[in-house]
């Protein structure tokens, strides 16, 4: 039983457990070699570096950016207060919901190349419009300020 200070200015070896009641400070690198429980927080003042993976059963908060080198797979939904940026190719395996205006620079709609509009729905195109087809108008057709151009006789 010690009841004051102990120095020792050589290699200290414990062969059996060691129960410290206060604060340790290590001026030096720590090395574990089993399995290691911290029961309460842990605070890295520095960087920190995981050689192999890491299992987190609870909810994580980063405060910083994030980058990932590799895959990154989620098993629930992902909610996105910002903007999100993708510079390759978006691959969605199911429907795509759009709840705001969509802008698209090039459009190509679905393995069918069919767009399809619900009714009392409308397309507005503000410039021209190719048709390499048929097209089969259903109800009324109204052209302002154009005209109509018929090249083929309609009367077959």
């Amino acid at each position: 039983d010690i009841s004051g200070n102990m120095e020792v200015k050589s290699d200290l070896t414990v062969k059996k457990n060691m129960d410290l009641s206060g604060n340790m400070i290590i001026d030096g690198a720590l090395d574990v070699s089993g399995n290691t429980t911290i029961k309460s927080e842990l605070t890295v003042d520095g960087n920190g570096l995981v050689k192999g993976n890491v299992d987190i059963s609870g909810a994580v908060d980063i405060s910083g950016d994030v980058t990932m080198k590799k895959s990154l797979t989620v098993g629930e939904n992902v909610d996105i207060d910002g903007s999100l940026g993708v510079s390759d190719n978006v691959l969605m395996k199911s429907n795509l919901t759009v709840q705001g205006k969509t802008i698209m620079k090039d459009a190509e709609i679905g393995e069918n190349q069919r767009l399809n509009v619900k009714t009392g729905g409308k397309i507005d195109l503000s410039g021209d419009m190719v048709i390499d087809g048929s097209m089969n108008i259903v109800g009324n057709m109204t052209i302002n300020d154009g005209n109509l151009c018929i090249k083929e006789d309609i009367t077959k």
